[in-house]
C-alpha cells in the first residue's frame, strides 16, 4: 500500500476590486460572482484575492461553499439577499448579455495582512482575468503567508 499524500485543496489566484475585497472581508459582501466555474473549482477549494491595481498584491483568501450557477436572474434570487450587491450593477453592468452566472458563497475569509505583490510570491506578475490554478508549491506559499509567514 502506498503513502497517503496530504495534497493541498484546489486554489485559485482571482483579480478583484479593493473595495469588493474590503466587502468581503468585513462580511458585507458574501458572494464572489463569475462568468463561469472551472470544472476544478469546488466547495472547499480556496480561492486568493488580489488587487486588479498594478502591480497586483494579494489581499485575502476564502474557502468556497456553495457554487450557484443558473442564469443571471436565477443566482440574483438565491444570493441577493446575502449579499451588498444591487440588483441593477448585478444584471445591467456585469451580466448584461450574459447566459450564465456563478456565485462562489464566501466562507471563513481572511486577509493577507503581509504586503507582498503577485510577483514577489509566485515570480511573475501576470494574473489572468479569469481564474489561475496555484501549483501545490504556490499553495504553501499563501498558507504560510496567511499564518503571518
Amino acid at each position: 500500500m502506498g503513502d497517503v499524500i496530504d495534497r493541498p485543496r484546489p486554489t485559485c489566484l482571482l483579480k478583484i476590486h479593493q473595495k469588493y475585497c474590503d466587502k468581503i472581508l468585513s462580511g458585507e459582501k458574501t458572494y464572489e460572482y463569475r462568468k463561469r466555474c472551472p470544472e476544478w473549482i469546488v466547495p472547499g477549494s480556496e480561492m486568493v484575492l488580489c488587487s486588479s491595481d498594478e502591480p497586483a498584491v494579494l489581499l485575502a483568501v476564502f474557502e468556497v461553499g456553495k457554487i450557484i450557477t443558473g442564469t443571471p436572474e436565477e443566482v440574483w434570487e438565491q444570493t441577493c439577499k446575502a449579499d451588498g450587491v444591487k440588483r441593477d450593477a448585478f444584471l445591467t453592468g456585469y451580466y448584461e448579455s450574459e447566459p450564465q452566472a456563478v456565485a462562489f458563497e464566501v466562507l471563513n475569509p481572511r486577509p493577507l495582512s503581509v504586503d507582498k505583490t503577485v510577483a514577489s510570491v509566485f515570480g511573475e506578475d501576470y494574473v489572468p482575468h479569469s481564474f489561475k490554478r496555484l501549483s501545490d508549491e504556490e499553495i504553501v506559499k499563501v498558507q504560510e503567508l496567511a499564518k503571518g509567514g
